[in-house]
């Protein structure tokens, strides 16, 4: 295979994230990272600055090497040279060929300072449309230095050019890949875990609980859900599924001051989430901003109607006939209208539902989110090499033609 620093090895490839658990980014990142081993022949190993959590029980169930480098661009000034320090010495040690960063801190300190880690690429991971560093020379320098930009979407990009300053011509735009593994435990199995009987309609989040979602507009709208004496039959049910991260509590608080807390179910992080979807009837996702969320594919994949958010992120995801489900940012009113038509109707489920699974099989397989990836990377790191060498190899033995050849 192909090397640009060392003889007779294969690309080595460092995927970096913040937090070494499990989120969209994570999930998609790791997509990547089976495919690039398997088809491109890579080497592929992991580095995270905090937090080892389910992400490291992956990689090492998969034989993906992982690594905890405590570094932070969100330090204090007065460590922050020593942060800055430490990560560069530890990817050293690693000798990484292209850097893979995922999610705005990794993406900053892995833009800056790629060049002194004997990289010879970094490629800007952006999964959303909102996140900025507090460091904005840093950020600055960051843009300016990094070759190459990746946005899952046309609101990613956007605030990739718009916002962070990006130049166009390095910003491409590939959506997520989605795929549903196959389920841990049946509908009925997740359901008596929930404690929830069989004729109860069941609505369902994915999301992680932070400020970057809007589960209080959600919220708000179940507690019309919850009262609504049209839907006593129905039973509704909201599960809250995801880590629970700084605003659990609030929420928490939130369900028991509006007298809903019977009918939410904060269940945590869930790894089988196959499982859990099958179990449920419709999905929701209530967010302020969005790249391209993953949660919402993997709901469409299962067959299930989704009310949201009307922004663009969700929007662009969603067949068109779908969204006259999505309700204005902050507006519990209609965004519980919208759940109650659901509710009260299986016929429409079934309707929508099946136009968004259709939807998502078509556009978002993880075949060609893969592919489009690698065939980037390939053009980075060729466009990288000291021209001298460029000759030497072809794209194709560079890092495969995207599939390797097996017998």
């Amino acid at each position: 295979m192909f090397s640009i620093n060392r003889p007779n090895s294969l690309v080595r490839i460092l995927f970096v994230f913040d937090m070494l658990e499990l989120g969209g980014a994570e999930r998609q990142a790791m997509l990547l990272a089976r495919y690039l081993r398997k088809e491109c022949g890579a080497t592929v190993e992991v580095v995270g600055f905090s937090h080892p959590g389910a992400l490291t029980q992956i990689c090492e169930r998969e034989g993906f090497p992982w690594h905890l480098v405590p570094s932070s661009s969100e330090c204090s000034t007065r460590r922050l040279p020593g942060s800055i320090a430490r990560f560069i010495r530890h990817i050293r040690r690693l000798r990484p060929d292209v850097l893979m960063p995922y999610t705005i801190h990794p993406n900053v300190l892995c833009g800056a300072f790629w060049r002194y880690t004997g990289a010879s690429a970094c490629i800007w991971n952006q999964r959303d449309a909102h996140q900025r560093s507090s460091r904005r020379w840093l950020e600055r320098l960051a843009i300016k230095r990094t070759p190459r930009f990746i946005a899952n979407s046309r609101a990613s990009a956007r605030f990739l050019t718009e916002v962070l300053g990006a130049d166009s011509e390095k910003v491409s735009v590939v959506p997520n890949g989605v795929v549903l593994a196959e389920p841990q435990m049946t509908r009925n199995e997740w359901r008596s875990r929930l404690g929830v009987p069989e004729n109860a309609v069941v609505c369902c989040m994915v999301a992680n609980l932070t400020r970057n979602k809007d589960h209080r507009t959600l919220l708000a709208a179940w507690r019309l859900i919850a009262n609504d004496p049209e839907l006593f039959r129905q039973n509704p049910t909201l599960v809250l599924a995801g880590r629970q991260d700084e605003t659990a509590e609030e929420l928490k608080r939130m369900a028991s001051d509006l007298g809903i807390a019977d009918s939410v179910h904060f269940i945590g992080a869930v790894e089988d989430v196959a499982g859990l979807l099958s179990a449920c009837d419709v999905g929701v996702h209530s967010s302020l901003s969005e790249g391209c969320p993953n949660s919402i594919l993997e709901m469409m994949v299962q067959g299930l109607p989704v009310v949201g958010t009307d922004i663009e992120g969700i929007r662009d995801v969603l067949p068109p006939e779908s969204h006259c489900l999505l309700s204005a940012p902050g507006n519990h009113e209609v965004l519980a209208a919208r759940l109650k038509e659901l509710i009260l109707s299986g016929d429409l489920r079934k309707q929508y539902g099946a136009a968004n699974s259709d939807y998502a099989r078509a556009r978002f397989t993880p075949d060609v989110m893969c592919e489009r990836m690698a065939s980037i990377i390939r053009e980075v790191i060729l466009s990288r090499r000291p021209q001298n060498n460029r000759n030497d190899q072809s794209p194709d033995e560079l890092m495969g033609t995207g599939r390797r050849n097996r017998t």
